[in-house]
């Protein structure tokens, strides 16, 4: 459950609510793998960003929420709603009120999570600032680490003030509802903040780095507006679709 957080928290990355001079447009390329398994091929993902739209996607698949797997997502702030591409031509379509929903739905059946939508309580004590700083990809990086409970375990994490991310539904949808699906002990603040972008993110399991996602590639520059949009032949279902996928998987 943790490293399937981890990866999700990297993908989610930050947000944040910024004069649209400021914000970036362009693409991230980040690959995610364990060092110590080697037959384990490792994973890239690329992320596309404009002031409306953000596309993420992947050669490999990926279950991003119940009943949800899929190798891209488009999230449309114009349109308020996320499309999960599940093949070349088909996706589901769900609007940011019917996530909400479905998202205090599934926590209210029996064996529903519980997790906190907010990390109040946090001990923010086990955030440590280390002074360390380095280059990633040409953008200037701070570390911070993030230390568990009662393990030798945590998670290292460098930001960068210089890209920032307006992430619009996502992040209001994280908040509102989704984070209730996962269990979780991290900071959400740490990732989805509106004035740093981690550019690697490592964890560490007893001393060793099990885990590391990093990006490898940054470009600023305009994206094709095309490329975020879909194709007028994809077959789009919607939530009742995704509500059957859900309640196969808990059978």
């Amino acid at each position: 459950m943790k490293r399937t957080f981890f990866l999700l928290s990297a993908l989610l990355l930050l947000s944040g609510l910024e004069p649209l001079a400021a914000q970036f447009e362009g693409q991230i390329t980040f690959r995610a793998y364990e060092p110590g398994e080697i037959d384990r091929p490792e994973r890239v993902m690329q992320i596309y960003l404009t002031p409306e739209r953000i596309l993420l996607q992947s050669q490999d698949r990926y279950r991003l929420m119940p009943g949800v797997v899929a190798n891209g997502l488009l999230i449309r702030h114009d349109e308020k709603d996320f499309v999960f591409k599940t093949s070349e031509t088909e996706g589901i379509q769900i609007t940011q009120e019917e996530v909400d929903g479905l998202s205090n739905m599934l926590a209210r059946l029996p064996g529903g999570s519980t997790g906190s939508t907010s990390s109040q309580g946090f001990d923010w004590e086990r955030v440590e600032e280390t002074g360390e700083s380095a280059v990633i990809s040409g953008y200037p990086v701070q570390q911070l680490l993030v230390h568990e409970p009662d393990s030798g375990n945590w998670i290292s994490v460098w930001l960068t003030d210089q890209i920032k991310v307006n992430w619009g539904i996502l992040n209001e949808t994280w908040k509102n509802s989704t984070a209730a699906l996962v269990q979780s002990d991290l900071p959400i603040e740490v990732f989805m903040n509106r004035n740093s972008f981690p550019l690697l993110i490592e964890y560490y399991r007893e001393g060793e780095r099990v885990t590391i996602v990093e990006a490898v590639d940054v470009r600023r520059q305009s994206v094709d507006s095309a490329q975020m949009d879909l194709p007028g032949t994809m077959r789009l279902t919607g939530i009742s679709d995704l509500v059957m996928r859900m309640m196969m998987e808990r059978r």
